[in-house]
């Protein structure tokens, strides 16, 4: 079965206001923060032509794509591998933990930028980081930090007195510029402690390494590894799960031990940087890959795989079984698994994802 589908709006705090206007079908007056493009039961496409949700049509699908408008920045994150979000779930139903994931899947992701992004992912080199700890008056956190010792500072930085917390955030942009920090870095960290001037979470923000994608960069993020999207718009491809554990950024939980025990330290997120439309992007470990269509340059999916395509910029033309599917920005053609093979255009950019089996990761030294 082939099936068009439009987004289901999110309108958290951090999105732009009437950001995704174009493909969410007009203003709302508020933040408009994603489009999710899947099956999940906290927000199910609906269907374009008929009614009722993708679930109803296809029911589960192993992938959930999301549009995503960001004013300020999200919350620290990680997602817990397959081993660990089964274990703090049993734990969960059991009544050993507090409600922290919604199941038991590993959830990877990739952003691929469609405006310039600003991104925290993986981890900053420990004497730069430490470095900025020491300039702001955390030198605890900062020594425990030199010393290799990233969790522990981490618990450190999450436990100070807000009398000490303000300060330091307040000084950390001038910090790091003063410590030579490229000048987008610095200004994101400015940025974060702006938007979060009382929130310890900046001070483990400056343990993140940050990347600028522009538009065609993607960074893929492997379970496990902590990041932070600060400012832009993109598309996120990820395994169908919403299991989050969080180190700060937000007034919602931040579970500490949780998320410092879902930590993957051989594990590392991968920027890809302007890779050409209808080339596959395919990061080991991800159980999905993901292409762009775009002007003259068609992209071919071939059966066997659960597939999506997201017209972003101009109208997409997507060919299945002799069926020609013509998508407006904000439409989602998915297709299932047995169904042919397909061809995708676009007038201007299309993003074409698909379910694969992941191969094994590379280890990645601490």
């Amino acid at each position: 079965m082939a099936v068009v589908v439009r987004g289901h709006l999110k309108d958290y705090a951090w999105g732009v206001v009437d950001g995704l206007r174009d493909w969410a079908g007009g203003p709302t007056g508020g933040p408009q923060a994603e489009l999710w493009f899947g099956a999940h039961p906290s927000g199910p496409a609906v269907l374009r032509d008929a009614p009722g949700e993708l679930p109803d049509a296809v029911g589960e699908v192993p992938l959930l794509v999301k549009l995503l408008a960001a004013a300020s920045p999200l919350s620290i994150q990680l997602h817990p591998d397959a081993a660990t979000a089964a274990a703090v779930l049993a734990a969960q139903q059991s009544g050993e933990a507090p409600a922290l994931l919604s199941d038991d899947a590993e959830k990877t992701e990739l952003l691929l930028a469609v405006q310039p992004f600003s991104v925290l992912a993986g981890w900053r080199d420990l004497t730069d980081a430490a470095a900025l700890l020491h300039r702001v008056g955390v030198g605890e956190a900062a020594a425990t930090l030199r010393a290799g010792q990233r969790a522990g500072a981490i618990r450190h930085l999450l436990a100070l007195p807000a009398a000490q917390v303000a300060p330091a955030v307040a000084a950390i942009g001038d910090a790091a510029a003063d410590l030579g920090w490229p000048a987008a870095a610095a200004e994101a960290m400015a940025a974060i402690a702006s938007h979060y001037p009382q929130d310890p979470g900046v001070l483990v923000a400056a343990t993140l390494q940050h990347e600028t994608l522009q538009p065609g960069d993607a960074v893929f993020v492997p379970a496990g590894t902590p990041h932070a999207y600060v400012h832009g718009m993109g598309v996120e491809v990820m395994a169908a799960s919403d299991n989050v554990l969080r180190l700060g950024l937000t007034p919602k939980t931040v579970a500490v031990e949780a998320a410092l025990g879902a930590l993957r330290h051989d594990r590392a997120p991968v920027v890809a940087r302007g890779t050409a439309a209808g080339a596959w992007l395919e990061p080991a470990g991800a159980p999905f890959a993901v292409a762009t269509a775009a002007g003259p340059v068609a992209v071919q999916a071939p059966a066997g795989s659960y597939r999506l395509v997201l017209a972003v910029h101009a109208d997409a033309v997507v060919g299945v079984a002799g069926v020609t599917y013509l998508l407006r920005p904000g439409d989602a053609l998915v297709v299932e698994a047995a169904e042919p093979l397909l061809s995708a255009t676009s007038g201007g950019l299309a993003v074409v994802a698909r379910s694969c089996p992941p191969v094994p990761t590379a280890t990645v030294t601490p």
